[in-house]
Order: structure tokens, then sequence, then C-alpha cells
């Protein structure tokens, strides 16, 4: 595979992007045509570049020794993704993920009091029948004694605090049981001299009941809110009636009872449908309430095959122009891919000290297939049966331990063996596919076959190119958001 691909934009200029150092850089187009000769005699290239430019024996021998130069120090070369994609989990990954993990989640009940009709436990997805079940602090006092001996061997890299957050079903159902797990953090904190901090998502139908006490602990809130009345549609009650007046007048009396807490801890989650858009969205949630929303489509993760017909009729894809991408920033998808883009393409931004030190050491870092989290590298999730899971967006089925009183079981060896399975099951299809280095795709989002993942997101060289010019095209049609999404950290 080329380490190097040029491209162009609308405006027509041209640029290098090097995988292997990931480097950016514009091409002057005669530096362009030597490198499509490169494999020619100096005198037939320098023949060639003439015979459609007007350029001095000078100039030519400029960009000729600017291209050997790029040569000597590995721009233009092949990139062996065979080698560098032989990355295994292993024991000692888990474990130093897990003394290093930052966010636990709990879902506290998966009893809801609404019936959204693309909701991702309903009836558009895979999953076994569960029963409404809701969480006792037996589990979190388990969860925690297991944790606890990890988080006391943090290294000095990662901060010691943690953030607990609240899922669902709704979990204002289950109130009682989180105040008395921040009752149970506070002791910890005190004890352990590690710090806590809260979030939650909420449909909001029990917000005025409950806002007092989560103001008083700083909660950081993403309620679940879809526009209008019209957009939001798709949230009913077990009923099928609307709820969005409801959920409406509730946010409205947080806002005003509220006002600097809602500034600053209060964020909206919306889900975009075919009754909407993502201005009409952010028009909407910014005009009521001054906040840019989260757009999210709606989720094709472990969907049925006998909802597509029903998953397609719902479903919108995701727009927006320039003027809607400057107004939404880094809460815009586009704008969250550019953040990517800056993050994992580009040699210019670091999530901590440590990427300082793997990132000089990428030519020789060995990394795992696609761009799945490491097992509990981002957080861990429990849920309210007590099951064992890395993320509250992928499939029920792939769980890694179980919580019970008194006793946490984690299965570090099917961990190991299922994740390497997986990884060995797609390696050949990634190792063909230009964004090898810098996959976004989580393998426990993928459809699978024999447990074999199946992924259609491959991307072809020139598809890659095309992928490079969307984002140059964006920054060069608006310099000011370079310096925007360059100051995001998206990792």
């Amino acid at each position: 595979m080329k380490s190097t691909v040029i491209f162009s934009t609308k405006n027509q200029n041209s640029y290098a992007y090097d995988t292997k150092s990931k480097y950016l850089f514009y091409i002057h187009p005669i530096l362009n045509l030597i490198w499509q000769y490169a494999l020619y005699e100096k005198n037939q290239i320098k023949e060639i570049v003439s015979q459609t430019n007007h350029i001095s024996d000078a100039d030519f021998e400029y960009y000729y020794q600017k291209y050997l130069f790029l040569q000597e120090h590995g721009i233009f070369s092949e990139i062996d993704s065979d080698r560098l994609l032989t990355g295994r989990v292993t024991k000692d990954i888990v474990e130093k993920n897990l003394a290093n993990l930052n966010q636990l989640v709990f879902q506290v009940t998966n009893d809801c009091n609404l019936k959204c009709k693309y909701c991702c436990f309903g009836d558009l997805y895979n999953g076994p029948e569960i029963k409404t079940q809701y969480m006792d602090i037996s589990t979190v006092h388990s969860i925690f004694s297991f944790l606890i001996p990890y988080w006391k061997q943090r290294s000095s890299l990662c901060k010691n605090t943690i953030n607990i957050g609240f899922y669902g079903g709704e979990p204002l159902l289950n109130i009682s049981l989180i105040k008395d797990i921040i009752s149970y953090c506070e002791q910890v904190q005190e004890r352990e001299n590690i710090g806590f901090e809260y979030s939650m998502t909420t449909n909001a139908t029990l917000l005025p009941r409950y806002i007092d006490y989560l103001v008083e602990h700083r909660f950081n809130l993403l309620i679940s809110f879809d526009g209008n009345e019209y957009h939001d549609s798709y949230r009913v009650d077990k009923n099928n009636h609307s709820t969005f007046q409801r959920v409406f007048n509730n946010i409205k009396y947080v806002q005003v009872r509220y006002c600097e807490y809602f500034k600053e801890n209060v964020y909206f989650n919306s889900v975009l449908t075919d009754k909407s858009s993502v201005e009409e969205i952010h028009d909407f949630i910014y005009k009521n309430f001054q906040k840019t929303p989260l757009v999210e489509p709606v989720s094709t993760t472990d969907l049925k095959d006998s909802e597509i017909a029903n998953f397609k009729q719902i479903s919108q894809e995701y727009n927006e122009d320039i003027e809607l991408l400057r107004e939404r920033g880094d809460f815009s998808n586009i704008g969250k891919e550019i953040g990517r883009f800056f993050y994992y393409n580009l040699n210019n931004s670091f999530h901590h000290y440590a990427d300082l030190l793997y990132k000089m050491n990428s030519s020789i870092y060995k990394k795992v297939p696609t761009g799945t989290c490491l097992p509990f590298w981002k957080k861990m999730y429990i849920t309210s049966r007590g099951d064992i899971m890395v993320c509250e967006k992928i499939a029920m089925s792939h769980i890694w331990g179980h919580v019970e009183p008194n006793k946490v079981f984690i299965d570090f060896e099917r961990i190991i063996q299922q994740y390497n399975m997986y990884f060995d099951g797609i390696r050949e299809r990634c190792q063909k596919c230009y964004r090898f280095d810098t996959c976004p795709v989580c393998i426990f989002q993928l459809k699978m076959e024999k447990d074999k993942p199946l992924c259609p997101y491959s991307i072809s060289e020139d598809s890659f190119k095309n992928y490079l010019s969307n984002m140059v095209d964006i920054l060069e049609r608006d310099h000011q958001l370079f310096y925007k999404f360059n100051d995001l950290i998206f990792a």
C-alpha cells in the first residue's frame, strides 16, 4: 500500500498526505508530476514536465531535489499495513485499562416510562427479552470493591477523578439508588482520596421532581429531546401519547429556576428522523433554550433484518451546510469528523502526554484492526441485571462479566480470546483499507457471520482521496474552522 496519496480540492489545490508520518502538505503541480513519473529517468521526467509547463531548468531542479528530499525522509514510500496490524489484546492491557478507567456507567434500571419508536431496546433491534429490573446498592458495592484496588494503581498521567454515569431506561425511576450511590461515593472519596463527578441521560419527564437534588450534586444532564412537537413525535409514552408539551415545560422549569446551572450543566441529544432535519432541530432547541444539541441518526447497531424497511422509513441522513457547521462547531457530526481528522490523521494534537510518546514511535507500534476501543479503555458499563460491558452503545450479546453480591467476575480469558478472534477475522480486509490506521469503526457495531465481522466501510485509495479532499475543502472554504477544530480534542 502506498504511504502517500495526492489529492485535489474543489479549488484545484493539490495536497499530499502521508499515512506513515501523518504529514499533510500543499504540493506544487510540478512536484506532483515528478512523483507520478518517478520511475522514469530524470531527463525523461524533465521532458514530460516541460511539455505541459513553462519551467526553467533551475525551477525543475528545485522541485526535483525537493522530491528526492521527501523521498529520502520516507514520503512517497510504501507502508506495510500487514506488519502494523498485528496488535493483540492481552490480560496486561485489560488490567492497565481497568487501573486507568475514569468512566463508570450504571444502568440503574432498564424500566422506562416512554416507548420511543427508535429506542435501542425497542422492536427495531435484536436482543434477548429481559424483564424489568432495578439495580440495587449491593451491585455498586461489589463493583467498587473490585475497582478500587485497580484505581490505586493509577498512573500519574491519569486524573484521579471518576465520572459516574446514570443510564436507563429512565434512570430517575430509580432515584433512591442514585442517592445511595452518591452517598457511597462520598464515603469512598473521603476514605480513598478518589474524586467523583456525576452525569445522567434522561428523558426529562420526572425532572422537576428531582432537580433540586441533581443541582446540589452538580450533575451533567443530557436530555433526550428531538425538537418541536412534530420532530419529537416518535417520543411517546406507553399509551402512544405525545410527551412533547410535558417535557418542554419541564425543561423550561429547570431553565428558569436554575439559570446558571442550566447554562453550565445541561445538554441536549436529539435523534434525526424523517420528521426533521439537522437545521430544524438545531434552530428550535437553540431558539428556546440557547443550547446547541447533539444530533444523531437512528442507530443501525444490531438492527433486525426484518425491521430494515421500518428503519429506512423513519431514518434520515445527516446533512448540514457550512453556515450551520460554523454555528454547531464540535456539536456537529461533520465537526466531530474534522476533529477526528485533526486528532488521528495529523501529528499536531495529543490527548495526554502518553500520546506524545506513542506518536513518536508510531512507525513501530503494532495496532489492532479497526478503531475498536481496547476493553475498558474508555468506560465500563454495568447493566441493571449486573452484566459487565465495555459500552452502552454496543449489542447486548457482548457481555464480559457479571456482578453479584460480594463478587465480581470478569472473564479475562473470554475477552482476550473473543477480541483477538474478531481482529483475526477482519485483519485481512483492514490491511487493504486506506484508513486502517485511523479507522472510526467499532467492531462490535458490525454484523457478524460465524463470529467473523462483516465491514462495509473499507476504503480504497480513491475513496481515501475523496475523504481527505472533503476534509481539506471545508477548511479551505472557512479558514477559521481550522483554528476552531485544531483546538479541540476528539479521542
